[in-house]
């Protein structure tokens, strides 16, 4: 009887959801009610309580598509209609009404109609984010293996991601394999296979750590290793009691030190070859100097996940936020725990990424994991063009062609998502402990 057809419709809903039906006797009247959307409501609640064929026969009939529409897929729900007649009814409703969609998938929740499925399938790519989210949810009531691919694709789409990512959880088993086979497929985009470790740990079990551990050895994209990473801190989180492969972890430690320590190298070429020849003081130097510092404040941060990870019965969070603090005492005192923490093998390498002492000095200290090899300004500036890195490969190409480095070739076209990917540019200062970027707390 409320005024407001939200409140009436959402009183329906939950009506129909208790699996009750003393309100369908105050509920008859507002089939003539003057809103479609509480029309198409009363007839949902309607024939889950108490179905009646004459009833949805009339509403089929209705010249408002949101009643016809969901008229039909009650009646070929309850085997009144043929399927197939309805679903040719229901694509040329959709065809003519877009937004009829969401009232589809509305009255497909919980349906077992299998044919339906691929009309849900595309109504997953409407342009209304309602009608996405309901289409998700009726999938997942649905359980329909067919509809794995199409999800695991929406991944990309932020605004249904955590819906499609507990719709995947809850197929279970045929979920997990096709979300396997995706984190391993190069050829997807990557603004799917992103998403793909955190949607793995959503099963919380041994099974999905395991997979996410393996692939954390061999993923060559940074952003996808970051997401393997923060997947296996959500799962041990959740579940103390899962193992992870210490050897695995090890190796992961150690490729990271040698990957901070050629940062480092990286910078320190960089800078000696500025100050040797003004003329390649540029733009192009500038920003890439900028970004792989960047870069290197982001991997420290990552190697303290992956520090984590390996000793988990120390709170290297806490180590890591005094490594960053502004107070001396605490870095100090965070340093001498992290030094207690690490084995001898990784201890000098570690603590040398994180000191205060200038590049040059922490990079000889690293020597354990990393020997630099010689290397002239322009063989770096090239050896960078090639590298797995788009954005540092981009910027690379620019200041190759600033300072006519020969076989630089044609300046690189920024697209819109490598622009999108790169890091927020450090300031023109050492990485040190007591100067590392403001941004690198919160990603603690």
């Amino acid at each position: 009887y409320h005024p407001s057809p939200a409140v009436v419709v959402r009183a329906l809903e939950l009506f129909e959801r208790s699996g009750r039906d003393d309100f369908l006797a105050i509920a008859r009247r507002l089939l003539a009610h003057g809103d479609h959307e509480v029309r198409a409501a009363v007839l949902r609640a309607q024939t889950r309580a108490r179905p009646n064929r004459d009833t949805l026969e009339q509403a089929r009939a209705s010249t408002t598509a949101p009643v016809a529409a969901t008229a039909l897929v009650e009646l070929a729900a309850h085997g009144w209609l043929e399927p197939q007649a309805a679903l040719e009814q229901l694509e040329r409703l959709v065809e003519r009404e877009p937004a009829v969609g969401r009232y589809i998938a509305l009255a497909a929740d919980g349906r077992p109609w299998p044919q339906l499925v691929p009309l849900l399938i595309r109504l997953i790519d409407a342009e209304d984010l309602d009608t996405r989210r309901q289409t998700v949810r009726a999938l997942a009531a649905m359980a329909a293996p067919q509809a794995i691919p199409a999800l695991i694709q929406h991944l990309s789409d932020r605004e249904v991601r955590e819906e499609v990512r507990d719709t995947l959880v809850a197929m279970g088993e045929d979920a997990f394999r096709a979300l396997e086979r995706a984190l391993a497929d190069f050829s997807l985009p990557e603004c799917v296979r992103v998403h793909v470790p955190r949607t793995i740990a959503g099963f919380r079990n041994q099974r999905a750590a395991n997979l996410l551990l393996r692939h954390l050895c061999s993923e060559p994209r940074g952003m996808v290793r970051y997401k393997i990473l923060r997947g296996l801190g959500r799962l041990v989180t959740d579940d103390p009691r899962l193992q992870l492969d210490n050897q695995r972890l090890d190796e992961s430690i150690d490729r990271y030190l040698v990957h901070l320590l050629s940062f480092l190298h990286w910078t320190v070429t960089l800078e000696r070859g500025a100050a040797a020849d003004p003329q390649r003081h540029s733009t192009g130097h500038e920003l890439l100097l900028d970004l792989i510092r960047a870069k290197y404040v982001l991997a420290l941060e990552r190697l303290f996940r992956l520090i984590g990870l390996r000793y988990r019965g120390e709170n290297v969070a806490q180590i890591y936020r005094g490594l960053i603090s502004e107070d001396p005492t605490l870095r100090s005192t965070s340093r001498e725990l992290l030094e207690s923490l690490l084995p001898a093998r990784i201890r000098d390498a570690t603590v040398a990424l994180i000191d205060d002492l200038p590049e040059e000095a922490r990079l000889a200290a690293g020597e354990s994991h990393y020997q630099p090899e010689p290397l002239e300004y322009e063989e770096l500036v090239q050896r960078l063009t090639k590298g797995s890195s788009r954005s540092v490969s981009y910027l690379a190409s620019y200041h190759a062609a600033e300072i006519g480095l020969a076989g630089a070739g044609a300046l690189p076209v920024l697209s819109r998502d490598v622009l999108s990917g790169l890091p927020r540019p450090a300031r023109r200062r050492p990485p040190a402990t007591a100067a590392l970027e403001p941004a690198l707390k919160g990603a603690a």
